[in-house]
């Protein structure tokens, strides 16, 4: 049973707004740190595997753990969940400074078993963090503004992404690693003002209602639940489906990346951030243009046309000949134009169809399903690439997942999603006019009934 659907306002958003604001301060923190700790096993292990073991750390924990992380932002109070969250994964960035200070007295070796053990425990805190920001989007952003904030996140992504890479390669070359990682700390404290004025809507009342007719259910069920959810909605699961097959054939690239520009093309860190960098400026385009458009129609054809143009970047970055970066920004900027499209119209359809009392547990069930195959992509990428080389992987691995992305397409019942999204988003803006009408009626009764007031002389 689920509880009446809250009608989030113009405040909520302005509420929301600030406090992305400053997660956005934070993850500019992380960006810096992400980027100089790939480059570090980068240069310093010179071997793809290690690349590869260190991106399953982080996924595969994510893809594990993540379905608990939902569920207990469905059970608990999400602004908690979200600082508790935010301060463990701060602990993992001491852990990075302290591990760097003494890099030195360390052996080669058991300096990068610690550094996978920290990846992988800040994996595992972000897999709570992540499903508890993700719930309370569709309680503070009304649906009609759902696509244009998706854009917005993807504009400011880009803009981190651009950033992020820049100034640590810049940094890299300048400083030493535990004071570039010492920025993910500052920016933690900073974001962490915007969370505490955070006011979430709350929906005590109908849960209480709900838990006064239902026993209070297990985590097993709760998670059973979001399941079942996905199994009656039509087209959603062959949505996500699809997302599944273009995340595990893409891997090979995004995981092999910085060792496919320092080994193969000759390039540097400044190479390296550059093709990065120049993506993100594709993302921001698209990004703009998902802002300025209000609404959207067709969202799962236009996924699929973005996710095709996607394909054509995905090749012309794989196929640059030696030493071209040009090429493999090109290919880079075609590939981050279209990723706001895909990804905004993902979430969009998802923060829609499903009830806000179970986003938490069906957000993270769709996130843990998009990269279910992801840690097996990671995991064979390294041994593949020694084996038949890095051109032919990626050449081989996007050819196959446009094939896969193309049969669910065809054959699934995804085309029954576009008319029901458009139903609640009709719904919605019916429920939004006639209380504004109703607002306004109340105003004139008001005035009617207001006494004149009589002037003696």
């Amino acid at each position: 049973m689920t509880s009446p659907r809250y009608v989030p306002t113009k405040q909520d958003f302005r509420n929301y707004l600030q406090f992305y604001a400053g997660q956005m301060v934070s993850m500019l923190g992380s960006s810096i740190v992400s980027f100089t700790i790939v480059w570090y096993i980068t240069i310093t292990y010179s071997d793809p595997i290690y690349l590869a073991i260190a991106y399953f750390c982080s996924v595969g924990i994510q893809v594990l753990v993540q379905p608990l992380g939902g569920i207990i932002a469905d059970r608990f109070n999400r602004k908690k969940v979200i600082f508790i969250a935010d301060s463990l994964i701060a602990v993992g960035t001491l852990m990075y400074i302290l591990l760097f200070t003494f890099e030195t007295q360390l052996d080669k070796m058991l300096l990068l078993y610690i550094v996978l053990g920290i990846v992988c425990f800040r994996a595992f805190v972000s897999s709570f963090q992540w499903p508890a920001t993700a719930a309370i989007i569709p309680l503070m952003v009304p649906k009609e503004q759902l696509a244009r904030l998706n854009g917005i996140r993807h504009i400011s992504w880009g803009a981190i992404n651009i950033i992020g890479p820049a100034v640590g390669a810049v940094l890299y070359a300048l400083w030493p690693m535990n004071t570039i990682i010492l920025i993910d700390t500052v920016t933690y404290f900073i974001a962490l003002v915007p969370l505490f004025l955070l006011k979430i809507p709350s929906m005590k009342k109908e849960e209480d209602e709900v838990k006064k007719k239902e026993p209070k259910a297990s985590f097993g069920s709760e998670f059973k639940e979001g399941v079942r959810f996905l199994k009656v909605t039509k087209g959603l699961f062959a949505l996500f489906l699809i997302a599944t097959f273009i995340n595990f054939f893409e891997q090979p690239l995004w995981v092999l990346r910085p060792i496919f520009v320092e080994s193969y093309h000759l390039g540097s860190e400044t190479d390296l951030a550059w093709i990065i960098g120049i993506g993100q400026v594709g993302m921001f385009i698209s990004g703009t243009i998902v802002i300025l458009k209000k609404t959207w129609k067709n969202k799962t054809r236009i996924l699929m046309i973005a996710l095709y143009v996607q394909v054509v970047g995905y090749l012309v970055h794989s196929l640059a000949p030696k030493g071209e970066i040009w090429m493999m920004c090109l290919g880079a900027l075609i590939m981050g134009f279209t990723f706001p499209f895909t990804n905004t119209m993902l979430n969009t359809i998802a923060q829609i169809l499903v009830p806000p009392e179970m986003q938490g547990r069906v957000s993270s069930i769709l996130s843990t399903m998009c990269m279910a195959f992801s840690p097996i992509g990671i995991i064979i990428s390294g041994p593949l690439a020694k084996a038949i080389g890095y051109v032919p992987l990626f050449v081989g691995g996007i050819v196959m997942g446009t094939v896969s992305i193309t049969v669910i397409w065809l054959t699934s019942k995804m085309r029954h999603i576009d008319p029901i999204v458009e139903d609640l988003e009709e719904k919605e803006r019916d429920h939004r006019k006639m209380e504004k009408e109703l607002s306004s009626i109340k105003i004139d009764k008001i005035k009617d009934e207001t006494p004149t007031p009589v002037l003696s002389d």
